[in-house]
């Protein structure tokens, strides 16, 4: 048995503009920032964060995240709470969910067709996996996936080796038959290879997936390797 671990952000599904503009209007009422700087507020922390991962593989919890999030965006905690923030920043997203990239159906019923087991594979900031998954739902494409690995679940984040050894466990597979599709060099491409997969980075050609997954599995290609570090 053989398992492609997909990274979820910019892999499969990519941020809605419109959220990016409902977000900003949810809390212009209750801060003195003007809109620009809410929108770079936003840019900064989640920059800040994504950075917090990549460096230390660790995982604040939700309440932590939107806590810090509520302090930088100066919001009056009397015109709004961090749980009233929370509740509504989850509902203003699932209002404008994200969207699918290209081919990502296709792909996943390719890999389906040709007997791989699949996995989501994916760190989570300020929307709840139970969220996430209703967006794989709502696409029609959560039953596609075995079983999936969300970093705020499993208290670490790519690219922790803790977080690709659950991948490991779950998949069932030797690390030689599992291959990482992601657009991170560093939590993605970096991470999965220093725990010993295969890795696949992707940007905006996720339709050539299923030739570079068949060149990866292949044994020609898998036993060229194995000579190369015999003889280098």
């Amino acid at each position: 048995m053989k398992t492609i671990s997909f990274d979820l952000w910019n892999t499969l599904i990519q941020s809605n503009p419109a959220f990016l503009k409902a977000r900003v209007d949810m809390i212009k009422h209750a801060t003195t920032l003007s809109e620009k700087e809410i929108e770079r507020t936003y840019k900064m922390f989640k920059s800040d964060i994504d950075s917090t991962f990549e460096k230390f593989g660790m995982q604040f919890t939700l309440n932590e995240l939107y806590t810090m999030l509520h302090a930088q965006l100066q919001i009056d905690n009397d015109k709004m709470s961090v749980d009233t923030f929370m509740r509504l920043y989850t509902t203003t997203f699932f209002d404008n969910m994200p969207t699918l990239k290209d081919s990502v159906k296709e792909v996943l019923q390719y890999c389906k067709d040709n007997g791989y087991k699949m996995c989501i594979a994916s760190n989570t900031v300020l929307i709840p996996p139970a969220m996430l998954r209703g967006v794989l739902s709502s696409y029609g494409i959560y039953d596609y996936f075995d079983f999936m690995v969300f970093s705020d679940e499993i208290t670490c984040s790519k690219p922790n080796p803790q977080f690709f050894a659950q991948i490991h466990i779950q998949s069932k597979c030797l690390k030689r038959n599992i291959i990482h599709v992601g657009d991170s060099r560093i939590t993605d491409i970096d991470g999965a290879m220093n725990y010993g997969f295969k890795t696949i980075v992707v940007k905006d050609d996720l339709d050539t997936l299923p030739t570079r997954i068949e060149s990866l599995f292949d044994n020609k290609y898998e036993q060229a390797l194995i000579e190369l570090n015999i003889f280098n």
